[in-house]
């Protein structure tokens, strides 16, 4: 009835030592694989990411340069004076353009001599990265 676990087939007994290293070779190379493609996965996102990112900041300063020229010219003369030049388009540069325009919507009778504001760092910049 009892057999003796020893008389039985030596294969019978678990895995070799020859076994263990294939099979443990094997699952190196799929895991370093696996990390290879994580890795070449994650630096794709990140570069889309950033890519993304730069063109919503883009995207926000064209958004900002069109409210802003649209309003070019908007109540600039509000108390009639046509002893005053008051230009539209200040000037525009291969880098900058400056336009006039009531972009805050305040009361601009009090603004006689816009030209101050021009002097200072009085202006609207929007960065794109």
């Amino acid at each position: 009835m009892f057999t003796n676990r020893m008389s039985g087939n030596v294969g019978d007994r678990g895995f070799s030592l020859i076994e263990m290293l294939v099979a443990s070779a094997i699952f190196a190379i799929a895991a370093a694989v696996a990390f290879i493609l994580y890795s070449s996965a994650q630096k794709s996102y990140k570069a889309g990411e950033t890519f993304s990112d730069q063109q919503q900041a883009t995207r926000v300063a064209f958004d900002r340069m069109t409210s802003d020229i649209r309003l070019a010219g908007f109540n600039t003369n509000p108390d009639g004076d046509t002893s005053r030049v008051d230009e539209q388009i200040e000037g525009a540069w291969s880098t900058a353009v400056t336009v006039r325009g009531d972009f805050d919507f305040e009361d601009t009778s009090a603004n006689t001599t816009p030209e101050t504001d021009l002097k200072g760092a009085a202006y609207s910049t929007v960065s794109t990265g």
